[in-house]
């Protein structure tokens, strides 16, 4: 009896030891534990991001495209002539691949992200092209004019300038499907919105880290309520 006892002693005995490391192995939960888990997840590609501005506009970019107009089926024609006319466009949200907690004065804040690199998504088509016709009055009929016009989309510098979320004050909303979760923040001109998307699983992870950033960094919940 006293040999099985002490078998049952020894049995309970590794199990405590066996267990004590792991939970002392567990790291506790942080601000700054969450937004390096976040900035593992950008580094893995599973984030994008986007700037709307005041008008409701998606990473709008405004640019001037050169228009070379030419004359046909003229005995006497004019010459060709370059013009430029503004175009613009909607990007798609970016390629976010690097975020860290840099505030606006470079000083380190648990509770602010940084979007800090970022690039055009693979699929957008930067290079705009166009052409169309037009007609005036010539002296015996009609004269015809062909426009031809090419243009590069860049980023404005509005939407180069640095951004943040400042989880102090952010909106977070998830899609009805689950996989993508959003952080948005508003900004002084625009409002930047931080998306991660991924299987259920993964979301639920990242959809914890965040509101766990916005419970950490929420003043009021000093006051206990």
């Amino acid at each position: 009896m006293n040999k099985m006892r002490s078998i049952a002693t020894l049995s309970v005995l590794g199990c405590t030891l066996w267990a004590a490391p792991a939970e002392a192995q567990q790291p506790s939960q942080t601000a700054d534990g969450a937004q390096q888990f976040l900035a593992t997840m950008v580094a893995k590609g599973n984030a994008t991001v986007w700037f709307i501005d005041g008008q409701n506009r998606r990473n709008h970019v405004r640019t001037m495209a050169k228009v070379t107009t030419v004359e046909f089926a003229a005995v006497f024609f004019d010459d060709p002539v370059e013009w430029q006319k503004p175009i613009e466009k909607q990007l798609l949200p970016f390629t976010l691949s690097e975020i860290d907690t840099l505030g606006p004065k470079g000083k380190p804040d648990a509770c602010m992200t940084r979007l800090a690199k970022w690039r055009v998504n693979a699929n957008e088509q930067l290079v705009e092209t166009q052409t169309w016709r037009t007609t005036k009055p010539g002296l015996l009929k009609d004269r015809l004019y062909e426009h031809r016009l090419t243009g590069t989309h860049q980023p404005s510098p509005e939407l180069l300038t640095p951004h943040w979320i400042d989880w102090r004050n952010v909106h977070l909303a998830r899609t009805p499907e689950g996989t993508q979760v959003t952080a948005s923040f508003k900004e002084k001109d625009v409002t930047a919105h931080l998306a991660f998307t991924g299987d259920m699983e993964l979301i639920d992870r990242v959809e914890y880290a965040m509101k766990f950033l916005k419970l950490s960094c929420d003043n009021s919940t000093a006051t206990g309520f």
